[in-house]
């Protein structure tokens, strides 16, 4: 399913590409660069780290243990700077952007405590085209589709510490990454306010790292090209696809 999304966002950007090529031919007429910043919440698809913290959670409640319930992976700051060449009908340009998200469950009493933390991020590189649709001379549509390269990590801590047996004690750590193919739709509302530019915007982003691998460090011992494990002994997906709620900023350069 995710890699015919992919393979359809790959076509439909080179069919926008060609049609706004061909639209109108003095492209260049009134031409104009920008450099923008944007910040907002992105959502994320978490499923399986959320599962695998439910678990946890659900073996501690069936021993009589009274935790509380988990916090799961559902979102995070989202933060994008682009670069932007505004021809007459297209924008071409390149875009960062950066999203993370944090998961954990903790419990602790006289006997003992459990703490198992997610902190995932990714950095996303990606080329721009787009278009605006004009309201007035300051209010305009705005349409962009991106493609490009992210890259993900993970860090993943789990301790079990028995007060009375600390011999008994565990402790795992991983650290992994990956990169995968990234896309983003978008469209919001661009409103001119000379010298700048001020959007908003919602997009839906394609961001799925898959397994990811690395060293994990168990009780002391290190591992390489480890996946981080769910309780039935399976890798767990990393997930960064969802929608995305954004307000930003471009200066004319």
């Amino acid at each position: 399913m995710v890699t015919s999304l992919i393979n359809l966002n790959k076509k439909a950007f080179f069919v926008m590409l060609i049609l706004l090529l061909f639209y109108n031919n003095p492209l260049l007429s009134q031409t104009k660069t920008t450099i923008g910043f944007s910040a907002g919440y992105g959502m994320v698809n978490m499923s399986e780290v959320n599962s695998d913290l439910k678990d946890t959670y659900q073996v501690l409640r069936s021993a009589n243990i009274p935790t509380s319930s988990p916090e799961e992976i559902k979102g995070g700051l989202f933060v994008d700077g682009n670069f932007l060449i505004r021809l007459e009908k297209i924008s071409l340009g390149a875009s960062v952007n950066y999203i993370s998200g944090k998961g954990n469950l903790s419990f602790s009493d006289y006997s003992g405590s459990i703490e198992e933390n997610y902190d995932a991020s990714t950095i996303e590189i990606m080329g721009i085209i787009g278009t605006n649709i004009p309201f007035s001379q300051t209010v305009s549509l705005s349409f962009r589709g991106y493609a490009g390269y992210g890259l993900a990590s993970v860090n993943h801590t789990g301790r079990i510490n028995f007060f009375a047996s600390p011999q008994n004690n565990i402790n795992v750590t991983n650290d992994v990454s990956a990169g995968y193919f990234a896309a983003r739709l978008q469209g919001g509302i661009e409103i001119l306010a000379e010298p700048v530019i001020l959007n908003i915007s919602l997009a839906y982003r394609i961001a799925n790292a898959g397994k990811l691998k690395g060293d994990m460090t168990e009780n002391g011992r290190s591992y390489s090209n480890m996946g981080v494990r769910n309780s039935r002994g399976g890798d767990i997906e990393f997930d960064y696809s969802g929608i995305t709620f954004l307000a930003g900023i471009q200066f004319q350069l």
